[in-house]
């Protein structure tokens, strides 16, 4: 199976399960440590018509099929895994963007709208989309319906799963990066040697400590599938 035989996941315990099924199919032996913990939120919102729905994380998917299930409105989705995950909870009506704001931004302002659109938001996230909105005069309204919490699991967690040394690690965002960060600082031995880092954007990337910047590889485009297939280049690499 090559070097790359046990990859650590740090995603939220769902979704962390998600990909470790994912990962596990292409050969890799997953070790989850989830640092994040999905919380939900219920945003006081002024009944109104929406127009439709903007989505840009699989989080924010429980809460929009608790209120608003059975909707023919358009649901717009940041990428193709919170399309997936919308469509499966039942929404009949979605259409996704490229895996990024910028995208999910150009495809709203592709369309007429008869009223403003409802984006369901994490209570952390960048402003880029909102301000790409508001500067193409489209109408619309936020609701925080979800909270991400990020920490390090406990010290016996962690010897737990880096008792046998990683050679790979999946982030698939800014604050899973900053923990890993966080991770190599205070369990150094733990990580040696330092393993092979697969960051969904350049962004994420960013988020690294210097030391770690000559291990990443940033996938092609920011979704799961595309991280996927360049972690499969690496491992047929390195058989």
């Amino acid at each position: 199976m090559g070097a790359l035989s046990r990859l650590l996941i740090l995603r939220e315990r769902v979704e962390g399960e998600r990909t470790a099924a994912l990962v596990a199919e292409l050969g890799f032996q997953p070790v989850c440590l989830p640092v994040e913990t999905v919380i939900a939120l219920q945003p006081n919102l002024k009944p109104e018509d929406f127009a439709g729905f903007l989505v840009t994380s699989r989080h924010a998917v429980d809460w929009l099929t608790d209120n608003y299930t059975g909707t023919i409105k358009p649901v717009l989705a940041v990428g193709s895994g919170t399309a997936q995950k919308l469509r499966e909870a039942g929404f009949v009506n979605v259409e996704q963007a490229e895996g990024d704001g910028v995208s999910l931004a150009k495809l709203v302002a592709s369309r007429q709208w008869g009223g403003r659109l409802l984006y369901a938001a994490g209570h952390i996230r960048r402003p880029d989309f909102e301000q790409r909105l508001a500067s193409e005069n489209i109408g619309f309204v936020t609701a925080e319906v979800y909270d991400v919490q990020t920490s390090l699991p406990d010290k016996r967690h962690i010897e737990d799963a880096l008792g046998t040394p990683v050679a790979g690690v999946l982030l698939l965002s800014a604050a899973q990066a900053h923990t890993f960060g966080e991770l190599v600082k205070r369990h150094r031995k733990l990580l040696e040697p330092l393993p092979m880092v697969f960051c969904l954007s350049g962004r994420i990337a960013a988020e690294l400590p210097n030391e770690i910047s000559a291990n990443v590889a940033i996938s092609d485009r920011p979704d799961l599938e595309s991280l996927l297939a360049l972690l499969q280049s690496y491992r047929c690499r390195m058989q």
